[in-house]
């Protein structure tokens, strides 16, 4: 007869993995969602555009321009994400190498830059959509208020300034979710 105990098993278990923070799924998750509706956009405005020109012999006008308009979108908002992460492309040679105070002091100035530099585009960006707005000029193709992709910058900017703010604690101990 075969006796069986309950006996805990010896094997190591997977941790459970962390649930997301309210931070993630606001400045990643949510943004890396709608890049992802604006890509598959893209996608099927390309298509159209192949089918129409190849099969029907009659390409569809605004496709380049809009998918140009929608790839700015994606970058842009994409580009909070980028910043809750840490992951800017960066020079790292030299905060590879520091440790205690300095490399929370680069730390620091890091988050300083990225907020001093995202209001100065955010005030450019409001001047040239506010003008956008009182010209009610478009583009030359698909005859899109010119609002809309300039409007890209200053949204982008402003989230990047947020996603800094937010995560300057990670960007001063070095250690991103």
């Amino acid at each position: 007869m075969i006796e069986s105990r309950n006996e805990p098993s010896t094997e190591p278990s997977d941790p459970p993995a962390p649930a997301p923070s309210v931070g993630r799924l606001i400045f990643v998750r949510i943004p890396f969602f709608i890049c992802g509706v604006i890509l598959l956009a893209a996608i099927l405005i390309n298509i159209s555009n192949v089918a129409g020109r190849y099969i029907f012999n009659a390409p569809v006008s605004w496709a380049e321009e809009a998918m140009s308009y929608m790839i700015i979108w994606g970058v842009f908002i994409a580009i909070c994400a980028v910043t809750y992460q840490g992951v800017h492309l960066k020079m790292d040679l030299l905060v590879m190498n520091l440790r205690g105070l300095g490399s929370k002091l680069i730390g620091a100035l890091t988050v300083t830059l990225i907020v001093i530099c995202s209001i100065f585009v955010m005030r450019q960006s409001l001047q040239i959509v506010q003008l956008y707005a009182m010209t009610g000029e478009t583009s030359m193709g698909a005859r899109i208020p010119l609002v809309y992709p300039h409007a890209a910058l200053l949204v982008g900017f402003f989230l990047m300034a947020t996603a800094a703010i937010v995560c300057i604690r990670s960007y001063w101990t070095g250690k991103f979710d």
